[in-house]
């Protein structure tokens, strides 16, 4: 049978996060890092807004993993927050985010997400983020974040 192993990897790419797109979503600066085309595929057939509820969860975790770990914790912190006011379908919500960075990231002329709702208030308890996995095999390359 064959055998199927990984290609070697110089330095540079071994660091890399891929392309960051940075904006302004209800007051507050968010980074995310284009995904690796095995995360897009799966996002992409996980639906988006006509997903499956089996798939929400899933797709929302990958969503989470591609910001750095200050946009992770913010949008675990609204989506914990059941007053923030942040969902899957509005506008600004989770959906219309993920819209937008992959007209962004496919090359398409699109605005940012929005980012006209004021910020909203920090209700709900903190929490710890959980360490971003590296994903990206881009050749973009970037400074290894401590």
């Amino acid at each position: 049978m064959k055998e199927f192993i990984k290609a070697a990897q110089d330095e540079e790419n071994d660091l890399d996060e891929g392309e960051a797109t940075t904006f302004t979503h209800w007051g507050r600066e968010v980074t995310f890092y284009q995904p690796a085309s095995g995360q897009q595929l799966m996002m992409l057939a996980m639906g988006g807004r006509g997903m499956s509820k089996d798939s929400a969860g899933r797709f929302i975790q990958l969503f989470i993993e591609l910001g750095d770990d200050e946009t992770q914790q913010y949008f675990h912190d609204l989506m914990m927050d059941r007053k923030s006011g942040f969902d899957l379908s509005s506008e600004g919500g989770l959906f219309d985010i993920w819209e937008s960075l992959m007209e962004e990231w496919s090359g398409k002329d699109s605005e940012k997400p929005s980012g006209s709702r004021n910020s909203p208030s920090g209700t709900g308890k903190g929490s710890t983020a959980t360490t971003r996995r590296r994903a990206s095999t881009s050749s973009t390359s970037r400074s290894t974040r401590s």
